[in-house]
């Protein structure tokens, strides 16, 4: 094909691709839609948990070798309303942190766990909707009108997050311990907004969507990738097992070496000092240990559950780091992804970063099993269940992760599969015979 046709071509592509009109507006009306179903769902979970004695609606805790600080809010006291949380949770779902207080060492009530996946749902659901009644004709302008979703959603989660922001009365205030012991006004909580438009608004949005609009194409005529997502799951799993065994392997090693205890639950005692919740000398053994490490590699964090009633808990859960390890995970996804393309023989450059990134039907599995089955009481304290993040474990190791590096190596596959072909065609010109 000269180069010519390749750009008329190319131009035609473009052409069906771009949306009418009317695609952008019901595209927009659907989106809007989706972001009131999966905020309204969010509020009915989560309203009652307001007041919740079992899980303080903020927190954040700092010590250090002079001074602490603390703050819990809830479930007595001044709140914010039933609404604000909810929009605050709804956010969080979508990997939105708040601040300005609660960027590092702070923690918001987690959401429910069922509501994990709503996100994810609502948007899929949306963008198979919208293409299913516009007719798109192929499968990337399908995934591409599916993304228009986010033309409704977006603005709803810019609105969400600067309405939801709340000045804390005086009466909310941070507790400085040690040297310098004082108290001062939390000031204001809100949702970030750059995340809220990056994250909520756009990211999100148009990743599932344009999952929902494929999914559409696909259903409507009849073309389900069955053998990508069977390579994608055996890819996934096989990369998941050797991350983790390999994250094992420097669990153990460290553990030899490791001083006072691999964890550490931190709260605050009545006479004002802090104290172990999970003792030094009790440890949840070489596999949870690895589990929880695997997650955090990831970028994961450790929640903490209650099975009775609590005014105050935990404050800090501490797990040692591993050194070094970071970089194997997503050198094991960039192979990962690479082989998927290269044993497809992908020679579709458009393509390969997909194909690579189905990784990630292995790979979220096992990370929401896995952040399950590791949940853990520690025997001293029977009320307590330390757990990696659910929401973590979905979003950063079931999905960014996989999707990210093995969409990178989707791209490495396919310059591999480029760059055989040009050394077979070159052997072949100089000895026919080694042809093929």
């Amino acid at each position: 094909m000269s180069l010519a046709d390749r750009e008329a071509r190319l131009r035609a592509r473009l052409t069906a691709a771009a949306p009418g009109r009317e695609t952008v507006v019901f595209g927009s009306l659907v989106g809007f839609c989706a972001f009131l179903v999966g905020y309204a769902a969010t509020f009915l979970s989560e309203r009652h948990r307001i007041r919740d004695p079992t899980r303080p609606v903020l927190s954040r805790f700092g010590y250090g070798v002079d001074a602490g600080q603390e703050i819990t809010v809830g479930p007595d006291g001044a709140l914010p309303s039933a609404w604000r949380f909810a929009a605050w949770q709804y956010h969080q779902l979508h990997g939105v942190r708040l601040d300005p207080w609660f960027g590092a060492g702070g923690n918001v009530a987690p959401p429910s766990r069922p509501l994990v996946i709503v996100p994810a749902l609502v948007l899929a659901a949306a963008g198979f909707l919208l293409v299913a009644r516009t007719r798109a004709d192929d499968p990337w302008v399908a995934a591409s009108r599916g993304g228009l979703v986010a033309a409704g959603y977006a603005p709803l989660a810019v609105g969400s997050a600067r309405l939801s922001a709340w000045a804390a009365p005086e009466t909310v205030r941070i507790v400085i311990s040690g040297l310098g012991a004082t108290t001062h006004p939390l000031g204001t909580v809100e949702v970030p907004l750059g995340p809220a438009v990056a994250l909520t608004g756009l990211v999100v949005p148009v990743a599932f969507g344009a999952l929902g609009g494929y999914l559409a194409f696909a259903w409507r005529g009849g073309e389900w990738p069955r053998s990508l997502v069977a390579r994608g799951a055996v890819a996934g799993v096989a990369a998941f097992a050797v991350g983790w065994a390999a994250v094992r392997r420097a669990t153990e090693r460290r553990l030899a070496t490791e001083g006072p205890g691999p964890v550490q639950a931190v709260g605050a005692a009545a006479d004002g000092e802090y104290t172990g919740i999970a003792p030094g000398a009790v440890d949840p053994g070489l596999h949870t240990l690895a589990t929880w490490q695997f997650h955090r590699v990831h970028g994961g964090s450790m929640a903490v559950r209650y099975r009775r009633a609590v005014t105050d808990g935990v404050d800090a859960v501490r797990v040692f780091d591993l050194a070094g390890i970071v970089p194997v995970v997503p050198a094991v996804l960039l192979l990962a992804g690479a082989a998927l393309v290269y044993s497809t023989g992908e020679a579709d450059g458009t393509t390969a970063a997909l194909r690579g990134g189905a990784v990630a039907v292995g790979y979220l599995p096992l990370a929401a099993a896995t952040a399950l089955l590791s949940a853990w009481t520690p025997p001293a304290a029977p009320d307590l269940v330390l757990a990696v993040s659910l929401l973590d474990a979905v979003q950063r190791t079931g999905l960014v992760y996989p999707v990210t590096f093995g969409a990178v190596g989707g791209l490495v596959g396919f310059v591999a599969v480029v760059a055989t072909g040009h050394v077979r065609r070159a052997l072949s010109r100089v000895d026919p015979r080694k042809a093929g």
